[in-house]
């Protein structure tokens, strides 16, 4: 039996004598964004079982394939009234998703499915009848050896609770099938546990750094904490953006229904202002810090006498005292920052509403609404939080069209799942530069 190159994801090779279903192909390669890669494999294979049944029903069963053919929305009918027929089964699982997700010949793909599976359960009839009425008796072939390149089961069908993987040596997998909206919650229920885990890598790793340090911080605000910060930063996400960004462009803070362009073009207005205002918020976190070891480490150096100029960051050397480490000095200041750090944010606050929202981003404060005004101001004092820790929190968003990565972004909202991005809405937080992820970021996919 001569074959050709199949289904796009997997090594498998179609005979050419096999009726192949081009938007059930299309959308295996579509839905790879959407569906782990086990859920695929096993439904690139039942594809495959499902095209090899149809085959045999031909090759040994002409008359009735025919008859099928001629009255095949009768049949049709009949045979799809088993429910449990069609949804215990992988790939009605990835094109019931294609389906919910409006992707493009996904509901051609489930007809095609419908009519393999019609097929399917059509010959193991006719098989069992033939064995009840004498004949012999076979089980609804597997996919033939040449197609999988290696041995097959004894059988294989959707309903089977183990089967040997085609891209594996020899370890057998389990697979239980469920609905595609239990699916969907034990996906969402994943993605919230993976957030938990990261979470808590980022508390030990926090702790390591407080337990390794030279420096005495028995009395390190709680607030403070890394891991404390990205849950308040979350938070805001979750009550103050929701709220602000319907009102962000309209006046006087009238809230109205938003067309996409719109929506888009506040989530757009509102990053901007964490964007610029995490960058402001580094700056002036670097001249606070300078300005802090300065007045530290004058009256040490020089009792009594007034500076007249600041001291550098690196070493101080004077007539009297010899060498003077600033990183000491650096040091105990960044300590009493976090200390103090409550004290700074109405200032901090004060100026970000200033340097950033109007002097930046030319937004007019007396034109912005009460619920977005408290927006920026948690915004602020989350972002200065942040760049006042040692090492400084980091922030990162994604830019338009790159790859949609699913282990740093979450998918704004179901409809707009895609591979790449289309707009980015809320950044991801880390516990550090090139450092642990503590909570995903939010963006829209195409």
């Amino acid at each position: 039996m001569s074959v050709i190159q199949p289904v796009g994801r997997g090594d498998y090779f179609i005979p050419r004598e096999y009726r192949r279903r081009p938007n059930i192909e299309v959308i295996l390669q579509d839905m790879e964004s959407y569906i782990n890669k086990r859920t695929l494999d096993v439904a690139d294979r039942e594809y495959v079982t499902l095209m090899d049944n149809e085959y045999h029903l031909l090759k040994k069963y002409r008359d009735k394939y025919n008859a099928y053919v001629q009255n095949i929305q009768r049949i049709d009918k009949q045979i799809a009234a088993d429910s449990d027929f069609l949804t215990a089964s992988n790939l009605y699982v990835v094109l019931k998703k294609a389906c919910d997700n409006w992707r493009p010949k996904g509901k051609t793909a489930m007809e095609e499915f419908r009519e393999l599976q019609n097929f399917t359960k059509l010959y193991s009839d006719l098989e069992r009848s033939y064995g009840k009425d004498g004949g012999t008796y076979k089980a609804i072939p597997n996919v033939h050896t040449s197609i999988l390149g290696q041995q097959p089961k004894d059988e294989y069908s959707p309903r089977s609770q183990s089967y040997e993987s085609p891209r594996s040596d020899s370890k057998a997998l389990s697979i239980s099938y469920v609905p595609i909206e239990a699916y969907e919650k034990l996906e969402r229920k994943l993605g919230k546990q993976e957030e938990v885990i990261a979470r808590k890598g980022a508390e030990i790793n926090e702790l390591r750094s407080r337990i390794g340090s030279i420096s005495a911080r028995d009395s390190f605000p709680e607030h403070l904490s890394p891991t404390k910060i990205a849950d308040k930063f979350k938070n805001l996400y979750e009550v103050e953006w929701y709220a602000a960004v319907g009102l962000i462009g309209t006046k006087q803070g009238q809230r109205r229904h938003q067309t996409s362009e719109e929506e888009d073009y506040a989530i757009y207005k509102l990053l901007r202002i964490i964007r610029y205002g995490y960058t402001w918020c580094k700056k002036l976190a670097a001249e606070q810090l300078d300005e802090l070891s300065d007045a530290m480490s004058q009256p040490v150096a020089d009792p009594g006498v007034k500076p007249a100029s600041r001291l550098s960051n690196t070493v101080t050397k004077t007539p009297r005292t010899g060498r003077l480490s600033s990183n000491l000095v650096l040091q105990q200041a960044r300590d009493f920052r976090k200390q103090m750090a409550v004290s700074s944010v109405d200032a901090v606050v004060d100026r970000f509403k200033v340097e950033v929202i109007k002097d930046e981003l030319g937004m007019d404060t007396q034109q912005l609404s009460p619920t977005v005004i408290k927006f920026i101001h948690k915004a602020a004092e989350l972002l200065w939080y942040m760049c006042i820790l040692d090492p400084p929190m980091y922030i990162a968003w994604p830019e338009y069209n790159e790859p949609f990565d699913t282990t740093k972004y979450i998918f704004y909202k179901q409809k707009d799942k895609g591979r790449k991005v289309k707009v980015p809405v809320w950044p991801v937080v880390y516990l550090q530069e090139k450092g642990q992820l503590i909570t995903k970021g939010f963006a829209k996919g195409y």
